[in-house]
C-alpha cells in the first residue's frame, strides 16, 4: 500500500487550524495525563484495601482502612469532575476548529472566480465543509491527548506492577 504524502500547503493550513485551539488541546491533554494517573491510582487504593480487609476483620487498624476509603473515593469524584470538564473542553474546541474550518472554506469559495468554483460538485463542496470538516477537527483535538494519555497510562501501569511484582513486570516487558 502506497503511503501519500502531505502536502507542505495542506500541513500549513492543518497547523494554523490546530494553533488557534492550542489551550484546548494542551488542557486535554493535561486532563487526560491526569486521569490515567489516577486510573494507577485507584489500581494502588484497590490493593491497600484489599490488602487492609483481612487484618481489619481481625482487630487491626480500622483507620487506615478508612484513610485508603476516602482516597479511593476522592479520586473517584475527581475524576468523574476532570472527565465532565474534559468532556466539555473537547466538545468546545472541536466546535470552535469546526466553525473555523468552514468559515476558511466559505472565505475562499468568495475569493475564488465563479467559473473556478463551478469545477467543483455542490455536494462535494458540502461534503467537505461538513463532514470532512467535523473529521479534521475531531482528529486534531483528540489524537495529541489521547496518544499521550495512553502512553502515561501504560508507563505508570508498568511501574505499579514493577513496584508490587517486578519480575512480572520484567517478563511482560
Amino acid at each position: 500500500m502506497k503511503k501519500e504524502k502531505i502536502e507542505p500547503q495542506a500541513r500549513k493550513w492543518i497547523t494554523k487550524c490546530a494553533g488557534r485551539q492550542k489551550i484546548g488541546i494542551i488542557l486535554l491533554t493535561v486532563f487526560g495525563v491526569f486521569l490515567s494517573l489516577t486510573g494507577v491510582f485507584r489500581a494502588l487504593c484497590y490493593q491497600k484495601i484489599i490488602d487492609l480487609i483481612g487484618p481489619v476483620t481481625e482487630g487491626a487498624d480500622s483507620d487506615t482502612l478508612r484513610n485508603w476509603i476516602i482516597a479511593f473515593a476522592s479520586v473517584i469524584i475527581i475524576s468523574i469532575l476532570v472527565s465532565l470538564i474534559s468532556s466539555y473542553v473537547k466538545e468546545l474546541s472541536i466546535i470552535n476548529m469546526l466553525n473555523y474550518i468552514r468559515r476558511e472554506i466559505m472565505t475562499s469559495l468568495y475569493k475564488k472566480e465563479y467559473k473556478k468554483t463551478t469545477e467543483y460538485h455542490s455536494g462535494d463542496l458540502l461534503n467537505r465543509m461538513f463532514s470532512d470538516a467535523r473529521v479534521i477537527s475531531g482528529n486534531l483535538v483528540s489524537l495529541i491527548p489521547s496518544a499521550l494519555s495512553v502512553i502515561v497510562r501504560l508507563s505508570g501501569s508498568f511501574i505499579f506492577m514493577y513496584i508490587l511484582a517486578p519480575k512480572l513486570a520484567l517478563f511482560l516487558l
